[in-house]
């Protein structure tokens, strides 16, 4: 039997059905380690599994107010801050001291992603959505379309709404990217890529955006 690490960020959706999953591997068997940012360590505990506490991790830092010529012109330390505060520059040591076989990882927590992937565990990504992915009779999850139903149920109405999410997405980041000059979400992800040698993806073919990894197994 495995031993697996189970990894989650701190939402309450997937901590709960992340839990729900920990039930039926260790009824099957398999040994679990719980570990996240986030102080589960007293709910985790109470189900009898063992828990290792992550470091803190900011996705996006707060800074203080300053023009954007200044942001412009210290960038790069901002940038170098910002993957500082990601909370993975001790993850891989915490992750081997653990000797899992499989690493199960919130698909939203990208930088552990990457640097599990970069330590050479075995990783999954856990999603708590029945589907992410963009397909022909599929329409994102967060409308209310129903297939078959109507116009917009049809292949070309749902088209038509996953193009819709795509160009509302796209210019969400271009604000951000506007905005904080270079230590948006998604700068701060390619540079933390970048760092370590991480092919990174975009993924514009799922609900998910931005979604930088390509071929890792999800489990949803």
């Amino acid at each position: 039997m495995a031993h697996i690490g189970c990894i989650t960020g701190g939402l309450t959706g997937i901590f709960n059905a992340s839990l729900a999953l920990v039930e039926q591997l260790v009824v099957a068997g398999h040994e679990v380690t719980y570990a996240s940012p986030a102080d589960w360590r007293d709910a985790v505990e109470a189900q009898g599994i063992a828990y290792v506490q992550l470091e803190a991790w900011v996705m996006q830092p707060s800074e203080p107010p300053m023009s954007r010529a200044l942001k412009l012109r210290q960038m790069r330390g901002r940038q170098r801050k910002a993957v500082s505060e990601l909370g993975v520059k001790n993850f891989a040591q915490r992750m081997r001291s653990l000797s899992p076989d499989l690493l199960l990882i919130d698909i939203e927590m990208h930088p552990h992603i990457m640097a599990a992937v970069d330590a050479g565990f075995a990783v999954g990504l856990l999603c708590q959505f029945l589907s992410v992915w963009r397909r022909p009779h599929v329409p994102p999850i967060h409308t209310s379309i129903v297939p078959g139903k109507s116009w917009r149920g049809a292949r070309l109405g749902i088209e038509l709404s996953w193009l819709q999410y795509r160009w509302r997405k796209w210019q969400e980041m271009q604000r951000e990217r506007w905005r904080r000059v270079g230590c948006d979400r998604v700068s701060i992800l390619r540079c933390y890529a970048k760092r370590i040698g991480y092919r990174y993806h975009l993924g514009w073919d799922q609900w998910l955006v931005p979604y930088p990894h390509n071929n890792l197994p999800i489990l949803c």
